[in-house]
């Protein structure tokens, strides 16, 4: 007989948490890199909270998310227009994976907070 899981998570929703996981991690270690940007520290707190909230299936994760969203699509739209026009788009690879990864980070932020909005209901 397996025992029973504590935590009843779903799949998607599991995902979504190591995202918020893993983007709060990269925020750290940018952190690290440059002490000044602390705006960054506090994504990251935001983040790692939020994982924690998606885990757990708290219902005050998905305000936190909608919270987190505005801060996030500020910092990487503003991060990407001042890389776009001191650099151009792709002046060399790693430029572009840059800014491709900004643009990839701001369409999984929206993508997972309007899913989880859309599954508000599952949340306790």
């Amino acid at each position: 007989m397996r025992p029973k899981p504590k935590l009843k998570v779903k799949r998607p929703i599991l995902l979504l948490s190591v995202f918020y996981l893993v983007a709060g991690l990269i925020e750290v270690s940018t952190l690290f890199m440059d002490f000044r940007l602390l705006h960054v520290g506090l994504l990251a707190i935001l983040s790692f909270m939020i994982a924690y909230g998606l885990i757990r299936m708290k219902r005050w994760s998905i305000w936190l998310m909608v919270a987190f969203l505005f801060l996030a699509l500020t910092f990487s739209i503003s991060s990407l227009y001042a890389s776009v026009s001191i650099y151009s788009f792709y002046p060399n690879l790693g430029i572009l994976l840059f800014h491709i990864s900004l643009i990839l980070y701001m369409l999984l932020c929206l993508f997972s907070t309007a899913y989880v909005l859309s599954r508000r209901m599952e949340f306790h």
